[in-house]
């Protein structure tokens, strides 16, 4: 992936919907294949999902080094709507069956396959998948909150100008190298 530096609002919003679409025409394909394997479905799924994600990025980076208060807007609303989608995903009963067959095949995977076979499969049920359609519904709502509220916590990190003053002492354990590039006050304290 190469950077890009000439990004506009449109184009974060460009790729992140032509993203999210790609993520479900493979999600859809995964799930109609006959043969259900590790290989076929979470390799498959985990080697797109990560492809997708190397090629959001730098879009998604722009909430955080954009001079444009529009792009970093624009960029953290598409950190929210990817959030949103994968949120979704979770409660997506074929791609959960899917899962569960593989597991079910009891094929001869190595330790880190065993892990993540494991993992998802827990994501799932931490979902709530065996809970009435009520009750996932107001996880969804929870998980969307909480996800919501991290990343406009992070923007307004991201946004903020405060500066900091701490003595010396305040500072303990923070390397030397990082401490003098911090503006030194007349008082011996420092600006960060």
């Amino acid at each position: 992936n190469n950077l890009e530096w000439d990004v506009t609002t449109e184009k974060i919003n460009k790729k992140l919907d032509y993203s999210i679409k790609l993520l479900e025409e493979k999600v859809q394909s995964i799930i109609s294949k006959p043969a259900k394997t590790f290989d076929t479905v979470i390799n498959t799924f985990e080697n797109f999902r990560g492809t997708v994600f190397n090629g959001l990025q730098m879009y998604l980076f722009q909430s955080s080094i954009s001079m444009d208060p529009d792009i970093r807007k624009t960029s953290s609303d598409a950190d929210k709507k990817l959030s949103n989608y994968y949120i979704e995903l979770g409660y997506n009963k074929d791609l959960y069956q899917a899962i569960k067959t593989v597991k079910e095949l009891d094929e001869d995977l190595n330790d880190v396959q065993k892990r993540l076979l494991d993992d998802y499969l827990k994501d799932f049920q931490r979902n709530g998948l065996h809970l009435s359609v009520e009750k996932q519904e107001h996880l969804k709502v929870l998980g969307k909150e909480i996800s919501d509220i991290a990343i406009a916590y992070r923007q307004e990190i991201n946004e903020s100008n405060e500066k900091f003053t701490l003595s010396q002492d305040q500072l303990t354990g923070v390397p030397e190298n990082t401490i003098k590039n911090y503006a030194k006050n007349d008082d011996g304290t420092f600006s960060v």
